[in-house]
């Protein structure tokens, strides 16, 4: 359990540190098309077993419109990973978070 929560931990303050370099001008975004596929995919793999181990199901549903986004590749897998993470701490057992996207 402790070792869980200094990971937490230590990703809350690398969340941090990008943000206070971003406001500084420190880091520029690179900016490109990222497949959401691609996206979706490494998220999943990152927390395919923890909500496993919750019984939580967690899913992808990608629009044949939704193919790829323009943005950073690391700063949108960041938030991705993030929303996911938080998504899967706050499911009920037995339910199911998913991941979609489509073109709007």
């Amino acid at each position: 359990v402790v070792a869980v929560e200094a990971q937490r931990l230590e990703r809350v303050v690398n969340d941090l540190l990008d943000l206070a370099k971003l406001d500084a001008g420190g880091t520029p975004l690179q900016v490109g098309w990222v497949p959401v596929h691609d996206l979706f995919t490494r998220v999943v793999e990152r927390h395919g077993r923890d909500a496993a181990a919750l019984s939580i199901a967690l899913e992808t549903d990608i629009a044949a419109d939704a193919g790829e986004v323009r943005g950073d590749r690391v700063r949108l897998e960041q938030v991705v990973q993030n929303l996911t993470a938080n998504a899967i701490r706050h499911a009920r057992p037995e339910g199911q978070v998913r991941l979609s996207a489509s073109r709007e």
